[in-house]
């Protein structure tokens, strides 16, 4: 009993840190300058939308990396919930991607 609340506030925690992640891009573009403020996004949905790809980008084809473990949520998991935080709309066809590669990779 135990281990399952651990693992349950481990993906919680997980989820929190997430969403704190975007919160703060939000608040820390407000005093960049004008260059370096292009590059970080300026609202909660589209720093959802960019940390959704980078975890798909820094996953790579690694399976293991996607699936879910005693201390983290599955990949697909936490897009999906990114996409909550957001606007409800994956980054150009994010959870899509996620998807097809992790069909694709699965094949062999």
């Amino acid at each position: 009993m135990t281990a399952i609340v651990i693992r349950l506030v481990a993906h919680a925690t997980e989820y929190d840190a997430d969403q704190a992640a975007c919160e703060m891009a939000t608040r820390l573009s407000d005093g960049l300058p004008e260059g370096l403020a292009a590059v970080v996004p300026s609202t909660t949905a589209d720093a959802a939308k960019v940390l959704a790809y980078g975890l798909i980008l820094v996953s790579g084809n690694d399976d293991a990396a996607r699936r879910a473990g005693w201390m983290h949520p599955s990949l697909i998991d936490r897009v999906r919930r990114l996409q909550q935080i957001g606007d409800g709309s994956p980054a150009d066809g994010v959870q899509d991607r996620v998807l097809l590669r992790s069909t694709y990779t699965s094949r062999g």
